[in-house]
Parts: structure tokens; sequence; C-alpha cells
């Protein structure tokens, strides 16, 4: 046996709540007390429960009462409910409420050691599973936020440090970064994975809106408000809240906001009551908030608060060694959508990683997605790839002696034909090496007129 199950025992009367603690322990189990039902919701909000053995009969809340609100709070505590009286009507009720199982005093030792191993095996079986459920939902999440580079393979390490924290983190990057994932492999790898993940973008809503969405409101509290709704911090309660371009929001909204973070409380719009939760906020934006700060467009209370770990998602163009492992996970993702098999040419790959990609990760994804879909072979291949893939800076041509004045046409002409000329005129070769798709090396040949004959 092993003293890291923990059971909880629920009894208004001293001496028999003692007497099971002592029958627990000689279980070479941990056990726990609580004298209400009230005091026992606490217990289990505070410690890893396993077992919950409850009198029916308590003050204010019964044993049944316990039994609904346990769960709420976790649906896989098992609970073994016992009774001064037999009843029928009463085993069904407790039965039908998701007890794990009904005893009538007096209590028969062995009966009662019986009951406890079965619960507890049962216990034991939904955190094998459960563990088995987070490890693989882990696992996936950590295969689309692919990490190969050390800046990449930093980002991850942090993660997973911090992510069974309930502290606020702040996840900074260019849009198309992969913030969203980030945060939800934070929520994934968290103690609370099993409660809700609510997510929210703050530049997608209407200022005017912002307030009500995350903090609900009440009937008739601004015009069309026509029902009481709940807000996001209410839907998120015991969960996550990942509050995305946190940036855009309203000075008024950041005052609550900072309330929340400090008290865990709030009153949604048009009440007085004030509302309670326990949630973990994890925050995202696309620009500086020290910016921000210095601006006076965020309050800098607020930005210390929300920065307590900060994550720095770094743009594509810094880690493209994680190109190709992306293509391979995007290229395999769409095949299948559309029941293909397909490659991608090496030369493919090769203009793709020379790429500046301004829209980071998000613009690779789409790319991969769109040459997917308009594939007519088996491979990708290089005429398939857009013109704004072979953009070139003018620092790009460096075999050109280039005098002032010269445009950025006549640049693109000259190094058109330095390459013919190096390729014998084979056009083929040349596409590849200009590593632009043989229809545009034609188009361009007859805009500038070339002739090399």
């Amino acid at each position: 046996m092993s003293k890291s199950m923990l059971i909880l025992v629920v009894d208004d009367n001293q001496v028999e709540r003692e007497t099971l603690v002592d029958i627990i322990d000689l279980m070479d189990y941990k056990a726990l007390e609580a004298e209400s039902s009230e005091k026992a919701l606490d217990v289990i909000r505070d410690n890893p429960v396993d077992l919950i053995l409850t009198d029916l009969k308590l003050p204010i809340m019964d044993g049944l009462g316990l039994l609904a609100e346990v769960r709420k709070l976790d649906n896989g505590i098992p609970v073994i409910l016992v009774t001064g009286f037999e009843s029928v009507d009463t085993a069904i009720t407790a039965m039908k409420n998701d007890a794990q199982d009904y005893l009538v005093k007096p209590l028969d030792k062995q009966t009662l050691e019986k009951a406890i191993e079965s619960a507890l095996k049962i216990r034991r079986m939904y955190l094998e599973k459960e563990g088995l459920k987070e490890k693989l939902e882990e696992q996936d999440v950590f295969q689309r936020l692919i990490a190969n580079s050390p800046k990449m393979v930093k980002v991850i390490n942090t993660i997973k440090q911090v992510a069974k924290s309930n502290s606020t983190i702040l996840i900074n990057g260019e849009s198309g970064t992969g913030k969203e994932l980030a945060a939800e492999a934070i929520y994934k790898c968290s103690k609370r994975y099993d409660k809700p993940f609510i997510k929210v973008n703050l530049a997608a809503l209407p200022s005017e809106l912002i307030e009500s969405e995350l903090f609900g409101h009440e009937k008739g509290s601004f015009t069309g408000a026509v029902k009481t709704r709940k807000g996001r911090f209410e839907l998120a309660d015991r969960g996550t809240l990942f509050l995305d371009e946190v940036s855009e929001m309203p000075l008024s909204v950041q005052v609550k906001l900072l309330r929340v973070l400090q008290e865990q409380e709030f009153e949604r719009v048009g009440s007085v009551e004030t509302i309670k939760v326990d949630i973990r906020i994890v925050a995202a934006a696309n620009r500086s908030l020290e910016k921000a700060v210095k601006k006076g467009t965020f309050r800098e209370d607020l930005y210390y608060r929300l920065n307590v770990v900060e994550i720095n998602m770094p743009p594509l163009r810094e880690h493209k060694e994680d190109i190709p492992a992306m293509i391979k996970v995007f290229l395999k993702e769409f095949s299948s959508e559309i029941d293909k098999k397909l490659s991608i040419s090496p030369e493919v790959v090769d203009a793709l990683l020379s790429y500046h990609w301004p829209g980071n990760v998000r613009q690779l994804r789409n790319m991969i997605e769109r040459l997917t879909v308009t594939c007519f072979g088996d491979t990708i291949e290089l005429d398939q790839l857009p013109d704004e893939i072979f953009e070139r800076k003018l620092d790009s041509y460096k075999e050109l002696e280039v005098s002032a004045g010269l445009t950025m046409e006549e640049i693109e002409r000259r190094h058109i034909i330095n390459t013919l000329k190096r390729c014998a005129g084979k056009k083929n070769q040349a596409a590849k090496e200009l590593k632009i798709g043989l229809k545009t090396l034609y188009r361009k040949i007859e805009k500038y007129g070339i002739d090399l004959q």
C-alpha cells in the first residue's frame, strides 16, 4: 500500500469521524477530516483528494448535496456515502448521482476496508487514464509547436518549466509566430488541463463591447442587452483564460482586469454583485507593451502583473532551420484532407528556405495548403510557387557591378541575362538558379526583351 492516496472523511460526529480516520490510518493511507460539507469542499479545493467517505446526514448541506458539488469540482473522485438507516430510495438516489458505494451503520470493518480498496482501485485507473490522456495531449501540442532550432527549444523548455505553476504569463511575438499554440501548450501541461480553456482575441472585438465580453452583463444594462450573459472570466472559472492581442484593451477595462489579477473578483456590467473566480491568465501581444506603457495607452501596473513570466516567440526568419520539419507536418496534414500522398521537391524546399516570411508560421502553413490543393501531380514543383517567393532585395545581386541610378528593373534584367549566360541558355537550369518558375522566367524574358542569340 502507499500513503500517497488521500482520503477525506466527512462527518459532524467527532467520535465517528476519528474512528474512521483510525481505520484508514491502519490501512496505511492518509486521511483528512471535515465536520461539514462546506469545510469538505474547501479541503478538496486545496488538496489532491483521492476518495471521499461522507456521512449522509450533515448540517446545512447533506451528503448527496456534497456529492453533487464534488462532481462539479472533480468528476474523478469516488464518493462513499454512509448512513445510519437503510433506505432503498436513498440508495437509488446515491447511485444515480454517481456515488461509488452506499454503506449502512454500524460499519463492519472488513466491509468498509473492502469498499475503500475497491474505490481506490477505480481512482488509480482513472488517474492512469487521465495521465495517459494528458501525456498524449502534451505530445500532440508539442508536435505542432515544432522546435528543432535553439530558439524554439528554449521556448518549449520555458513552457514546460512554468506551465505547472499558476503564474500569469505574457507571450510576445509578431503575428503568425504561434502565440496561441504556445498558450495551448501551457494549458495542456498545466494542472488545469481538464478545466476550461477560454480564448478571446481582443483585436477582433469592438472596443465598446470588450468589457461586456470579458465580464458579462445583466439584462438591460445597455441597449441590446436583452438577457443576462456570462463573460469569458466566468466561463473560464477554475481554468485558463487566453487574452490575445491584450494591447488592444481600453484603459477603462484594464482597471477591471488588474483587479481580477489582484483579487480574483469582478462584477458584471450593470451589476453590484461581486463574482469570485479562480483563473490562470495567459496574455499575448504582437507589439511592445513597454512602448504602449510609455505612450500611455497601457497601464504600467497591469503590465507588470501580466509579465510575471515572459515568453518570446521568435519570427520564422530567425529559426529557418525549423522550416523543413514544418513543411513535412503541414504537407501531411493537407494531403490527408484531400486523400492524396504528395511529396515536395528539394528545389521548392530551398526556395521556401530563402524567403523571409513576413507572415511567419501562419503564412508558411497557408502556402503549403495552397500548394497542396493546386498540385495536379504527385510532387509539388518549383513552377507552382508564386512570384512573391522569388522577390529579391537589392543586396542579393552581389554579382552585379551596379552603377548609380539603375532602376530595379534594369538590375533584374542584367541578373537574368548573366544567369542565362552562365547556364548556356538552358532556361530550365536558369529558372532553378533564379528560384523562379519556368513560366515566370519566360514572362520576364519577354518583358525585358532579352535575346541571347
